[in-house]
């Protein structure tokens, strides 16, 4: 499947996002089926809003009330923060009011054909589009942002989500030991632990938000260690550590 479409349009550009979709929704190719409207709360999509006014009052009563409506030409529903629990694949995700929470829900929630944002200014979805570097206001990435400038500490990350259940927290054991050690070994190598960078990574690459949260929260424990970590099976730790060079100059 397709890495979904991520859009950014801030500064209450309805006009424009919803030009966007309508475009999106019209081309067979994305296979969009269904259109989500995904606000923080149902006050949000109150007439008196911004979003509400855009919709109009008649589709407005509709979604308040859980039916559905008709939008940019597509069968469309109302979700919150608290209602969302999953998406089917071929959706298309419009964030009113979008913040990092929203963004997480998203990431979290399921595959998605299409995802547009429109928070008020890009600070309030930052580490969003440092994971995913998506269009902004008409302006196209010309290539993925490069999330961690040190390649060992990519392959370290990469040799990490290939043992742990990235889509979980890191609650299991074994998976947070994996976690720790990783990051243990990489700190006596010397090498810089950035929480951000390593979460916007993580995000990228598969992890749940939740569980790339988490590995930031380690990676800011161990980076600010006023000496070296303690390391179990020194042996075995210098082995991965010289893979993960070997592995990075290729």
């Amino acid at each position: 499947m397709p890495d979904p479409i991520r859009v950014v349009f801030t500064n209450d550009a309805f006009d424009a996002a919803f030009r966007y979709a309508e475009n999106l929704c019209s081309d067979p190719s994305h296979a969009i089926n269904e259109v989500v409207i995904l606000v923080p709360a149902m006050a949000n999509i109150k007439v008196s809003t911004t979003i509400g006014a855009f919709l109009g009052a008649t589709r407005v009563k509709a979604l308040e009330k859980g039916e559905r409506t008709t939008v940019v030409g597509k069968p469309a529903r109302l979700m919150t923060k608290r209602t969302l629990t999953y998406f089917s694949p071929g959706t298309l995700v419009i964030c009113p009011y979008a913040s990092k929470d929203i963004m997480d829900k998203v990431d979290a929630a399921g595959q998605v054909a299409a995802v547009i944002a429109l928070p008020w200014g890009e600070d309030a979805v930052a580490e969003w589009i440092k994971s995913w570097s998506p269009m902004v206001d008409g302006v196209r990435q010309t290539q993925r942002a490069k999330l961690i400038d040190d390649p060992v500490v990519v392959k370290a990350m990469e040799s990490l989500t290939r043992r742990v259940n990235p889509s979980n927290p890191l609650s299991h054991p074994n998976d947070k030991e994996h976690a720790v050690r990783t990051l243990k070994i990489l700190r006596r190598k010397n090498h810089s632990l950035d929480a951000d960078d390593i979460r916007a990574w993580a995000v990228a690459h598969g992890w749940k938000p939740d569980a790339a949260d988490e590995l930031a929260v380690l990676a800011i424990k161990i980076a600010g260690l006023k000496t070296k970590p303690t390391l179990d099976r020194l042996e075995a730790a210098a082995t991965t550590y010289a893979n993960w060079v070997e592995a990075a100059k290729k």
